[in-house]
């Protein structure tokens, strides 16, 4: 459909039109692609930038390619554009035939290298830039979602074998979700995040059903590794039923139907693949470390006593 349209717009002399993906956050009606050239001359920056345009427009997947004040020359400057108080031309470009914004902006980038002269710097803008910062607030918000889960899995057990069993096996979930975008050719943005953040509540529920009925068992009388085995066949069923439940839910959101699918399908995709491999592997990893850590802790009290 944006294809179609670019053709059907009309061209006119002082006319620019362009076709924009629908934003998951409102940006003000920027492009989603802005590498910015950063120097003082104003020539060089407008005959990289030129240049940047020219083989950047040659490539598949991007649209409408502009530079910001296109109509400056040494003698006549129409537009400024500043950044950090340093002037700048900054190439923006909407994506197109599911080019992704990560892969798009190394390769804008790649160019600008091999194009830029001595004095002109490259800078991020837009969304190329948000990314980043996007992806830094995430790690902060994930480590903190890991230490609560790791705090309230503390007070119920009240000891730190089992939130460090539970703190452990969280990378299982990232590894699926990772997988089921690149198999699918999702995009990782931040709906996507917002899945790995629901995938750690859910994972932390597997381990939990383990750990707990493998502590009941062990006050029951039973030794470890009896009650290990018995918390398998016993557990396995409600685990595989409210894995299979979630997954069935998301099943409708990562077939992508209904109107604005294309901004839930990403986050569908990565519980899916995240919780079909935690809850394959954690049936194995957690007991796993459970045994493994116990028998850690216990050497290093003897030998402290």
């Amino acid at each position: 459909m944006q294809a179609q349209l670019r053709q059907d717009l009309p061209t006119k002399a002082g006319l620019e039109t362009s076709v924009e993906d629908l934003q998951f956050v409102d940006t003000g009606g920027e492009k989603p692609l802005q590498v910015a050239l950063v120097g003082d001359d104003v020539a060089a920056l407008q005959t990289a930038a030129a240049e940047i345009q020219a083989q950047v427009k040659a490539l598949p997947g991007f649209a409408d390619v502009r530079i910001s004040g296109a109509e400056n020359t040494a003698d006549a400057i129409v537009e400024i554009n500043r950044q950090d108080g340093e002037r700048v031309a900054i190439v923006s470009a909407n994506l197109s035939d599911g080019n992704a914004l990560g892969d798009a902006t190394a390769q804008v980038v790649a160019i600008a290298k091999s194009v830029v002269p001595p004095g002109v710097s490259i800078d991020l803008a837009g969304d190329s830039a948000r990314a980043g910062e996007v992806l830094g607030s995430f790690g902060r918000t994930l480590v903190l979602a890991v230490v609560c889960m790791l705090l309230v899995l503390l007070v119920p057990f009240g000891r730190l074998l089992e939130p460090a069993v539970g703190g452990l096996s969280l990378p299982l979930s990232i590894v699926g979700a990772m997988l089921a975008l690149w198999i699918t050719r999702s995009d990782f943005g931040i709906v996507s995040l917002l899945g790995l953040l629901f995938l750690l509540g859910l994972l932390s529920k597997n381990a939990i059903l383990l750990l707990d009925y493998i502590n009941q068992l062990r006050r029951a009388g039973l030794e470890r590794a009896d009650a290990i085995k018995k918390t398998g066949l016993v557990r396995l069923r409600p685990i595989l039923m409210t894995t299979a439940s979630t997954v069935l839910g998301m099943v409708p959101l990562a077939i992508g139907l209904g109107a604005g699918a294309e901004l839930r399908q990403p986050m569908a995709v990565a519980i899916i693949g995240g919780l079909l491999t935690s809850t394959l592997l954690s049936l194995v990893v957690v007991p796993v470390l459970y045994t493994l850590l116990e028998d850690g802790w216990l050497k290093l009290t003897k030998r402290s006593a």
